[in-house]
């Protein structure tokens, strides 16, 4: 078989150093496959060629610890094969032989193939192995399932790897690390290698940070504060450098701590640009370190090594040296191996400096055995060589060994070092700029007041705390307002800054209110949740507290890279009344959309952290147009505009009123929990009242409706969380909460007994609940007067109901979880008042004063009619109630229908009769549910009378049929 071969000129793999190193083979397809094998003999069974122990000593004296295959004596066809499960297309196979019989591989032959076959016959020819250590075969290998290793005489294998072209590569550009700190914007390049771009000095610039703030790049100057913490650094890291003060004095900390007005002036940070490898022509990695990178890494104890386990590189080698920057060349230091071994020491040579890696020309420095080199050959010993030159301008250095001491094939070193100056050092400085802080702690300023002080234009002012005033003009470095704190800058002032700064946290948010003028850029650092689903909930509703920032602006801030994206979508939404629909900005799409004033937007951050928002502070009426499209329900999402905090009671005016539909005169906020909505309206919001900036809500329009308006009469400072807060409270006015929960949700309805109002829908006290998405788990009660099947979220009754009256109480659950009602501890009804819940399908009242009421269960839950709460200044039993009490009765106009809500106790008619005492129309109803409708939409409008009528229970309503 092997004569018929030969003539392939089969060959094994030579892996020239970095190619090797930057290639991602892959997993080992190999590894514990199914292997068989022409005999055993000695332990040696196939199976542990596939074992990933690539030891190749043979232990006569310990067999079943070997880890090396064997065939058995006089087996004069020997093979191996290992079965890879599937077809894959190979790249390379590496043979591992063992240690102490190397001579045994020599001749054997490698194939591939697709049979199940013991018979070469069907396999293709690969590769011819020697007595190597390791080899590797790569050349044709074609698409194959099967490796069959055949020998003439014993077979022994220590190891077998096998792997396969990459095929599902990272596309090529895709960022990646390909490990070295000297090379910046690393890619794929399609074959799962990972390249990058040598740092170069126009690469760097300084970085710097102040106390424990982010770091910020590319700036010449900065200005920071007496007794400020603040440090020096390089925009990217892996490379040396050296700080030096106005003074020339070189520092031995790159943080300069507690710094004073003395320590003003130009710092320069100087690289240290090290040399790298560009290009060697063979590095050893296979069974030792030797790849090229050690003859520069200033460690004299590793060292390059030319190929020689898998084969003999022969001479000339070269290896070419980048020093990263145009320099003076004046020689070159060649430090052999330090371990006593002498392989591979230099002895001719060639030395080239240029500019180019393609265009050398002649040699600066060369020695050769027949003397026609500048210098004689080196020294066959591990002394430190050292060759001057003629100084030569360039940035590359190639370094060609001609030949060995010894006459073999291999080059080594252990260091090369190009004597060098540069002919431009790396250098980059930045002025430092020292300013007194004025500090705001609630009470007063320290060091003095800034407003009748003497200002410069790099001093600060922080606000920690309380509220403080500008009122007068002022020229400063920056302004920064913590969370919690506020400033407001007064009629006729004008604040010139470099950069004005208001911070927040989760829980707390900064306020300005701007009545004169800023000059210069405000930043509101607003907290953003963290991004959610539809069953986890997060997400946040917000909006922009300044104006003309363009979203692509905004999500190209560095410190917006938390904003959650998907490809080049980003987490920040309006919705789209017209299309019922959140729509997500694109990065691309929407480059030049300006953020507008007014509008909310729901946006997540992948951590729950702060959104930087840039541009300028309105001081005037923000007008948003509102949209009554069925598609959203005419639910509008807007927002606070400005950088204050609003108050809530003042935007109730008559004209935002006036755009709200009847049953929603309320905002509508989100609580950051799958539907759960905080709704606030006249009814529950007491003066000073709050809503944070840049806070975002939903308003629901009216049919026709025109703007929405916000007015800088509303702005206010304060302290208050994201959304708003503070508990009703107030003469004539009290609070029945109730709440319902599970063991994943909750859920309340809030009863207002408030004097003035009534039993019917009174606008700006009663609040549907938020409709413009699918909820399904929540609380409401229906109208007691003029219902017209709305869920009513908040409900005012007057002031005295509470002594003597019953509400449908509605609930929105799924089936199989124990659900609980219990009284709210925010209730403020007075102490004499009974609250029961009666069940209607079980015929029981439950005190909820004095327990929960708790029940599982079978269906799910959609609707009121089961259950009813009873207010009562007296002491009630399941004999004071009537049956007919249970029942509600209404109209709706979409779709046109009638409503009877209740439970039903026996077989029931309903008749409904024209304003003339006609009847019209009847129905028999369904005494098992809680909820009949009868179709009325070919009934003119007008009055009718609807009576109700079985053996138990009789009821006549009027009704108005729209």
């Amino acid at each position: 078989m092997k004569n018929s071969t030969y003539s392939l000129l089969l060959s094994v793999l030579i892996l020239y150093g970095f190619q090797g190193f930057s290639q991602n083979l892959g997993p080992n397809l190999a590894l514990g496959q199914p292997t068989s094998q022409s005999s055993v003999g000695w332990g040696g069974n196939p199976e542990k060629a596939v074992d990933g122990n690539t030891s190749g000593f043979f232990d006569n004296d310990n067999l079943p610890n070997n880890s090396v295959t064997h065939t058995a004596d006089g087996d004069y066809d020997a093979w191996w094969r290992v079965d890879l499960g599937e077809l894959y297309d190979l790249s390379q196979i590496r043979i591992y032989n063992r240690t102490d019989e190397l001579e045994r591989l020599a001749g054997a032959e490698v194939y591939v193939g697709n049979i199940n076959s013991q018979d070469v016959d069907d396999y293709r020819l690969v590769g011819i192995l020697n007595s190597r250590t390791i080899q590797v075969v790569s050349i044709d290998l074609g698409i194959a399932r099967y490796i069959m290793i055949r020998q003439d005489d014993i077979l022994s294998l220590a190891e077998v790897e096998v792997y396969a072209n990459p095929l599902n590569c990272p596309p090529a550009g895709s960022s990646c690390d390909d490990g070295d700190p000297n090379t910046i914007n690393d890619e794929q390049d399609g074959d799962c290698n990972c390249l990058g771009t040598v740092i170069l000095c126009e690469d760097l610039s300084i970085a710097y940070q102040i106390n424990s703030d982010q770091r910020v790049d590319g700036v010449t100057e900065v200005t920071v504060a007496a007794g400020d913490d603040i440090g020096l650094f390089l925009n990217l890291e892996g490379v040396d450098y050296t700080v030096t003060d106005p003074s020339d004095t070189v520092l031995n900390s790159p943080i300069i701590s507690d710094i004073s007005s003395e320590q003003s002036g130009l710092y320069t940070v100087t690289s240290d640009l090290h040399p790298i490898v560009h290009f060697v022509d063979s590095a050893e990695f296979l069974t030792e370190n030797g790849r090229a990178s050690n003859a520069v890494d200033d460690d004299p104890n590793t060292i390059w090594h030319t190929e020689w386990s898998a084969i003999d590189d022969p001479y000339p080698h070269e290896i070419v040296i980048d020093l990263r920057t145009e320099s003076v060349v004046s020689g070159l230091d060649y430090l052999p191996r330090q371990d006593g071994i002498l392989h591979g020491m230099i002895a001719e040579y060639e030395i080239y400096v240029s500019n180019s890696t393609t265009n050398w020309g002649s040699p600066v420095a060369s020695a050769h055995n027949d003397n026609t080199g500048t210098n004689v050959p080196w020294a066959y010993n591990a002394d430190l060589k050292t060759v001057a030159f003629t100084e030569t301008q360039g940035r590359y250095v190639r370094f060609v060994a001609l030949s060995e001491g010894g006459d073999n094939d291999w080059a080594s070193a252990a260091e090369i070092t190009v004597i060098s100056e540069p002919i431009t050092p790396c250098v980059k400085t930045i002025q430092i700029n020292v300013g007194t802080a004025y500090v705001y702690d609630g009470m007063s300023w320290l060091p003095s007041d800034p407003n009748i002080g003497s200002v410069g234009i790099h001093d600060s002012i922080l606000i920690d705390s309380g509220d403080a005033e500008i009122s007068n003009d002022i020229s400063c470095y920056s302004v920064t307002i913590a969370p919690g704190a506020g400033l407001t800058i007064n009629n006729g002032v004008t604040l010139t800054a470099n950069r004005t700064i208001l911070q927040s946290t989760s829980l707390t948010y900064s306020s300005l209110i701007l009545n004169g003028e800023i000059n210069g850029p405000v930043n509101y650092e607003r907290h953003v949740n963290v991004i959610g689903n539809s069953a986890g909930g997060g997400n946040d509703l917000i909006s922009a507290p300044v104006i003309n920032q363009t979203f692509g602006f905004f999500a190209s801030e560095p410190a917006n890279n938390s904003l959650a994206a998907s490809g080049t979508l980003r987490a920040f939404a309006p919705y789209n009344t017209a299309a019922g629909a959140y729509q997500n900005y694109d990065v691309n799409t929407n480059a030049s959309t300006i953020i507008a004033s007014g509008v909310g937007f729901r946006a997540a951050t992948a951590e729950g952290s702060n959104l930087t928002f840039t541009g300028l502070v309105s001081k005037s009426n923000v007008q948003v147009a509102m949209s009554d499209a069925s598609a959203g329900r005419a639910w509008n999402l807007i927002g606070n505009p400005y950088p204050s905090y609003l108050d809530v009671e003042s935007f109730f005016t008559a004209n935002n009123v006036n755009q709200l539909e009847d049953e929603y005169v309320a905002v509508y906020g989100y609580t950051g929990s799958r539907d759960s909505w905080e709704i606030y309206n006249q009814a529950n919001v007491p003066s000073g009242t709050l809503m944070a900036p840049g806070q975002g809500f939903f308003v629901k329009a009216k049919s026709g409706a025109g703007s929405i308006i916000f007015t800088p009469a509303m702005r206010r400072t304060g302290t208050t969380d994201d959304f708003i807060s503070g508990r009703p409270g107030g003469n004539s006015k009290a609070l029945s909460k109730l709440n319902l929960s599970s063991a994943s949700n909750t859920a309340s309805t809030s009863i207002y007994f408030i004097e003035g109002t009534t039993r019917g829908l009174d606008r700006g006290y009663d609040a549907a609940a938020y409709s413009a998405t699918k909820v399904d788990f929540s609380m409401f009660t229906n109208l007691l007067e003029d219902h017209t099947g709305l869920d009513i979220a908040i409900q005012s009754l007057p002031y005295n109901d509470f002594k003597n009256v019953i509400v449908p109480l509605g609930v929105k659950a799924k089936k199989g979880s124990e659900l609980t009602i219990s009284i709210d501890d925010a209730s403020t009804l007075p102490p004499n008042i009974n609250v029961y819940l009666e069940d209607t399908k079980t015929k029981t009242l439950t005190l909820l004063n004095n327990g929960d009421f708790k029940y599982t269960p079978t269906t799910d839950v959609n609707g009121s009619g089961r259950f009813n709460v009873h207010y009562s200044s007296r002491t009630l039993s399941i004999d004071d109630i009537e049956s007919n009490d249970n029942l509600r009765i209404f109209t709706t106009a979409s779709p046109k229908s009638l409503y009877i809500v209740g439970q039903l106790t026996n077989s029931t008619i309903a008749y409904l009769y024209d304003i003339q005492g006609r009847r019209v129309l009847s129905k028999v109803l369904n005494a098992n549910s809680t909820e009949n409708t009868m179709d009325i939409s070919t009934l003119s409008p007008g009055v009718y009378v609807v009576k109700i009528n079985n053996d138990h229970q009789t009821k006549t309503q009027r009704v108005i049929i729209r």
